[in-house]
């Protein structure tokens, strides 16, 4: 059975509010009763009123600037770490269903939407983005900065991923039962922990 697959089994068993944070459609990360957080990729239709329709990113790259905060962008892919100073902007959008995806959801999808930005990046640098959409309500500051705390998180789950599947090896387990794959994650999760640090500090 496929590592994800058990993966998501195991999650549907526990009893704690869980907030998925993938790549995704919105809707499939709806179909597994989670709340999600993703990052939009795709200029998906919007009602912007009763009788008008526009467009997800346009609508919200329209957005002003609310906040800002300094950041540090991490060492990734031959790229070197940098500060920064990110601008947020937030609301809520309602998501029309896709019209070329026969399987998806026909009912339209509210969604609470976080953008942040820097306006300038150094020279051979892509400027930072991530317009973010989440079924968590996002109404203050607050709640929207914590969104964003929470995508940051993705790297250090790449990372310690990637450390389970390359250097624990579990994707050539290939277990076949929920508890199995739990039993095997309480053996290999400190291993990789450990192998994740060792990268930090050789780093």
């Amino acid at each position: 059975m496929p590592l994800g697959r058990l993966s998501r089994q195991a999650c549907g068993c526990m009893s704690e509010t869980l907030v998925r944070i993938c790549f995704p459609s919105a809707e499939a990360c709806q179909a597994t009763q989670t709340h999600f957080l993703v990052r939009a990729a795709q200029n998906r239709r919007v009602q912007k009123s009763e009788d008008e329709i526009s467009y997800s990113l346009t609508q919200v790259r329209s957005w002003p600037s609310q906040a800002s905060r300094p950041f540090e962008v991490p060492a990734r892919h031959g790229h070197p770490g940098r500060s920064t100073q990110l601008q947020l902007s937030f609301g809520q959008l309602t998501l029309l269903p896709p019209r070329h995806e026969p399987r998806a959801s026909k009912e339209p999808l509210t969604v609470w939407v976080v953008r942040v930005w820097e306006e300038t990046a150094p020279e051979g640098e892509e400027p930072l983005e991530w317009l973010l959409m989440t079924s968590v309500p996002t109404t203050t500051l607050a709640q929207a900065w914590e969104r964003v705390d929470w995508y940051q998180y993705r790297w250090l789950v790449e990372d310690y991923h990637q450390c389970l599947k390359s250097g624990c090896r579990i994707e050539e387990r290939q277990l076949q039962t929920v508890d199995g794959l739990m039993r095997l994650l309480g053996l290999l999760s400190p291993l990789a922990v450990r192998r994740y640090a060792g990268t930090c500090v050789g780093a």
